[in-house]
């Protein structure tokens, strides 16, 4: 009879947990949605302090950089996992 060791199945249930959070939210949070989202955003909130001339370049930087985090978004999924496995 082999025995598991708490903090091992601690940390793959709460592997198991955010990946299925991952998978269920990354369903959800489409492209559409991030742009849908952006656009919604007032131009009086991108004009101040930005490095953007005008305020669709900023949105446009907000979408592509969201996007991103989304496309690579196992990365952070893997270091969320690793963070939480050293800190039990």
């Amino acid at each position: 009879m082999t025995t598991t060791h708490p903090y091992l199945f601690r940390t793959t249930q709460f592997a198991t947990e955010l990946e299925a959070v991952d998978s269920k939210l990354a369903q959800q949070l489409t492209p559409s949605v991030i742009e849908t989202i952006i656009r919604l955003i007032p131009d009086s909130w991108l004009v101040s302090d930005s490095p953007f001339s005008e305020s669709n370049s900023h949105r446009t930087a907000y979408i592509e950089y969201l996007l991103t985090r989304l496309e690579f978004r196992h990365g952070f999924l893997e270091e969320a996992i690793r963070a939480q496995s050293l800190a039990l």
